[in-house]
């Protein structure tokens, strides 16, 4: 299977108020669930419910990406110091048959209303792992990379 590791930032980096993708909006229709990790993201296949309101909460309407940064449930939520995501979201949705993913809409939707664009994930897989760029630190060169200034959503089975 393929799979991609692109990072995104639907600002390009040129919004003159910030470089970071907190105020993009996401959405993710399909997933209630995410797989739990450990303290050091190694994923125990605990199935965890993603309640109504909660910081992993993106499927009941769309949602700023750094919206519950501030809040204290989000401590841990990807490992030991971490704060922000790297979470495995399930996608909880009927498939009829094998190509019935096509009709049933995205299952991850990012925006940003700075600049317009929208980028909306269509897949056949049955989840998608995303990462907020929590732990890059500016440090590689000829890199512009800082702490959450991508966002990776990446397909794939769980």
């Amino acid at each position: 299977m393929l799979t991609n590791h692109a990072y995104w930032n639907l600002d390009g980096f040129d919004n003159d108020e910030t470089n970071l993708l907190l105020d993009h909006t996401m959405h993710a229709p399909f997933s209630k669930q995410r797989i739990g990790v450990d303290s050091i993201l190694i994923p125990t296949g605990e199935v965890l419910e993603n309640e109504e309101g909660s910081v992993n909460d993106f499927w009941s309407e769309p949602k700023q990406v750094g919206a519950s940064f501030e809040d204290p449930d989000m401590e841990g939520n990807c490992g030991i110091g971490c704060v922000g995501y790297d979470n495995c979201y399930t996608i909880d949705r009927e498939q009829q048959d094998i190509d019935s993913w096509r009709e049933s809409g995205y299952v991850f939707s990012l925006a940003s209303e700075w600049s317009g664009i929208r980028f909306d994930v269509y897949t056949d897989q049955d989840a998608v792992q995303v990462y907020s760029c929590n732990f890059q630190d500016g440090g590689v060169p000829l890199k512009k990379t800082q702490v959450n200034s991508g966002l990776k959503l990446e397909s794939g089975k769980w």
